[in-house]
């Protein structure tokens, strides 16, 4: 969890993608600490989820602004 949530935080980074870097932080730092939630009591399951849905908005951003801009 920690590798994959860090790789995700570096493409979040390339992309200027702010709220889903911060997700993917708050899952590399569970996965270090290998704790079952985090500080707010969200689980992994349920950041994962906020991060796929954080990933479908800049998707969205990308195909409308970026690949047909």
């Amino acid at each position: 969890v920690e590798l994959n949530a860090h790789s995700i935080k570096g493409m979040c980074d390339n992309l200027s993608a702010a709220p889903m870097r911060k997700i993917a932080f708050e899952m590399e730092q569970l996965g270090r600490n290998q704790s079952a939630a985090n500080t707010s009591g969200e689980s992994l399951q349920q950041l994962f989820n906020t991060l796929f849905q954080e990933f479908e908005s800049v998707k969205t951003y990308l195909q409308q602004n970026v690949l047909n801009g």
